[in-house]
């Protein structure tokens, strides 16, 4: 994913839970973008970034592999709310 200066700029707010439902918060770090479970604190989804001409190229992602802390559903469900929570936090969402 690509990910403008702007949309950045956004990102650097972070992302907070919008309600007591909502399961994420995410922060945009200085070589990395992660999100944790809201609840637990937990780091979930850990995304590599660089700086580019553009902005940023964000990816690879590296997904928590223990089975007590989070259960995988698959890698294109995990692909799909690391998409997801992205966009909110560039404020695409």
């Amino acid at each position: 994913m690509t990910v403008s200066d702007s949309e950045a700029a956004h990102a650097s707010n972070g992302l907070l839970p919008r309600d007591q439902d909502d399961k994420w918060f995410g922060f945009w770090g200085d070589d990395e973008v992660c999100f944790c479970r809201s609840w637990t604190g937990h780091q979930i989804y850990r995304i590599k970034k660089r700086k580019t001409e553009e902005g940023f190229e964000l990816g690879p992602a590296d997904v928590l592999d223990d089975q007590s802390v989070y259960r995988r559903p698959s890698d294109e469900i995990d692909l799909k709310l690391i998409t997801n929570l992205t966009n909110r936090l560039i404020g695409k969402n």
